[in-house]
C-alpha cells in the first residue's frame, strides 16, 4: 500500500483552486445524520436546504485554503431537523465534496444547525482546506 503523497503550499492552493471550479455555479445541500464514508455514496439523512454558489464559488486559494464567497441563501427551508453534514455539487448536479457544518470547527459555518422548515437558511462562512506538508 502506497503512503499519503505530501504536496507544496503551491500543489495544495492549484488543487484547492480546481476544487472551487468545480463548485461555481453549483449547490450544497444540507442534511441531517452522520456524513457518508465518501461523496460517491448516495446522499444519508433527510435534505434540509438546498443554497447556490456564486460563480466563482471561491476567492483564489492560497497555500491550499479555499474561502468561499457568500452563498445565496434558502429563502424557505425544506424540513425541520438538525444539520449534520453537508454536500456540495458541481453546477452540472454531479456530487464534489462533503462536509461538516456547524456553529464553529466546521467546513460550512451556520448561526444555528436546527434548522425550521420554512425559515431562512444563510451559511455564515465556509473553507475548505486541501492537506500539504
Amino acid at each position: 500500500m502506497s503512503a499519503p503523497v505530501r504536496v507544496s503550499g503551491e500543489a495544495a492552493s492549484a488543487q484547492a483552486n480546481a476544487l472551487g471550479r468545480l463548485l461555481s455555479g453549483g449547490y450544497i445541500e444540507l442534511r441531517t445524520g452522520a456524513q457518508p464514508a465518501k461523496p460517491e455514496s448516495p446522499a444519508t439523512g433527510v435534505m434540509l436546504a438546498k443554497l447556490f454558489f456564486d460563480d466563482p464559488a471561491t476567492l483564489p486559494a492560497d497555500g491550499g485554503l479555499l474561502v468561499l464567497h457568500p452563498l445565496v441563501p434558502e429563502q424557505s427551508a425544506e424540513a425541520d431537523g438538525d444539520a449534520g453534514w453537508f454536500r456540495a455539487y458541481g453546477s452540472d448536479g454531479r456530487p464534489v465534496c462533503d462536509g461538516s457544518v456547524g456553529t464553529k470547527d466546521a467546513t460550512l459555518i451556520l448561526g444555528s444547525t436546527h434548522i425550521q422548515q420554512g425559515s431562512r437558511v444563510v451559511v455564515q462562512a465556509g473553507t475548505f482546506i486541501v492537506q500539504r506538508a
